[in-house]
């Protein structure tokens, strides 16, 4: 948005309040300043140029960008785009915020970057850097996924019996590593319905984190290179395990190219095929804890679908983590601020460790990194794992 589009959208807020109670950060501090309101209101002086203030600045870094108050506004103000517009012109004047963070989340998924990572965790490297760094390096460090032995890279990975569809499989930067398993067990679930998986290899990182801290063209244009590598592959969808990038990849459509196929979340994407009920899985008798993540909620508007996709395992009890707006992984915002992010994430590390489920299942890679961290300080072994783990775990052997 340029200026004028940020002033012309910001009129649209009536300020009438309907979105407080939906806002996390003014759920906890009750100030005006946290709040969808408030911001708007910061934001249309900024673009005016009638207040340049740190304190400002203050309270729109700590938004987290989760948009539950659209759902709630009567006007349909497009917040999400505001507050990218916003840090947008942060960056134009002060600097991105976490530069380092983002250049190294869009080249993790390299295979130079594997190997930095595997040499980082498994010398003495790893152990200097986190009694030299500082407390953000220190948590950083701790969110970083272990970096397994080196695999043979797939493209193709074909159906069980006929193939009835086919689709593309969006691994991901971060993804490529958190979500390995997460990766192999959507491949062998989707491969067991009749569907070939392409993971194509020269896949790009989606832009999310760039989008929301501040240099949304960056953002858009790695999300557009990713897209365009799907393109022309002739695929029915492009599959998403992570709802953050899912919801990068959807918004950057709706501006593309009409030959993209549409991008669809895993579960949603599951509860599509007319077929699924032949899906026929292993009976398993245990607790799932149900995370619902923001982008999934608000963004790609299947909240349902992963505790229907997990409603097919037979025995297995699903209940919903309590609604406490947003975990606080929230991308980036983990990292850049810390003391709101385990403040939001606390009632939700106290609900599992009071329920003792079997398994925490979410359907965002940021938010599982997060749940993770604050389950390991809690001493908790309880895995935190996505729904396609889940169910790859009790499929039956294929007839085909």
């Amino acid at each position: 948005m340029n200026l004028q589009q940020i002033l012309s959208e910001a009129d649209h807020c009536v300020k009438c309040g309907l979105c407080l109670p939906h806002c996390p950060t003014y759920r906890i501090t009750a100030n005006e300043g946290d709040s969808p309101r408030g911001r708007i209101a910061l934001i249309q002086a900024i673009a005016e140029g009638a207040l340049t203030s740190p304190r400002a600045d203050l309270h729109l870094d700590s938004c987290l960008g989760c948009r539950n108050c659209e759902p709630a506004c009567p006007s349909g103000v497009k917040y999400g785009a505001l507050i990218d517009s916003a840090r947008q012109i942060q960056a134009a004047n002060s600097g991105l915020k976490d530069p380092g963070v983002l250049w190294l989340a869009s080249h993790a998924h390299k295979s130079w970057g594997i190997s930095a990572l595997r040499i980082y965790q498994n010398s003495g490297i790893r152990h200097l850097a986190r009694a030299a760094g500082g407390e953000k390096f220190r948590r950083l460090d701790r969110l970083l996924p272990q970096a397994g032995p080196h695999e043979p890279k797939r493209e193709t990975f074909p159906a069980a019996g006929k193939t009835r569809r086919r689709v593309g499989l969006f691994t991901g930067c971060v993804g490529r590593l958190a979500d390995k398993n997460a990766l192999k067990s959507a491949t062998a679930v989707l491969n067991h319905l009749g569907i070939e998986v392409v993971m194509p290899a020269d896949q790009h990182c989606c832009g999310a984190m760039h989008q929301h801290g501040g240099a949304p063209e960056r953002g858009g244009h790695l999300a557009e290179k990713t897209l365009q590598t799907f393109n022309h592959r002739e695929l029915d969808a492009i599959v998403t395990l992570a709802s953050g990038c899912g919801a990068q990849l959807l918004e950057q459509l709706a501006q593309g190219s009409p030959d993209t196929p549409p991008v669809l979340d895993f579960s949603q994407f599951l509860m599509q095929l007319p077929w699924l009920t032949e899906l026929n899985l292993k009976p398993l008798s245990g607790l799932a804890l149900l995370h619902t993540p923001c982008t999934l909620r608000n963004v790609l508007g299947c909240p349902d679908d992963p505790l229907h996709a997990l409603g097919l395992i037979p025995g297995l009890e699903i209940r919903p983590m309590p609604d406490t707006g947003c975990c606080g992984g929230a991308g980036t915002y983990m990292l850049s601020q810390p003391e709101m992010a385990d403040s939001l994430r606390s009632p939700l590390i106290d609900s599992i460790s009071s329920s003792e489920p079997d398994f925490v299942v979410t359907s965002n890679t940021g938010c599982a990194l997060h749940l993770r961290a604050g389950l390991e300080q809690a001493d908790s072994s309880i895995p935190v794992i996505h729904p396609a783990e889940l169910i790859a775990g009790q499929l039956r052997p294929s007839r085909a």
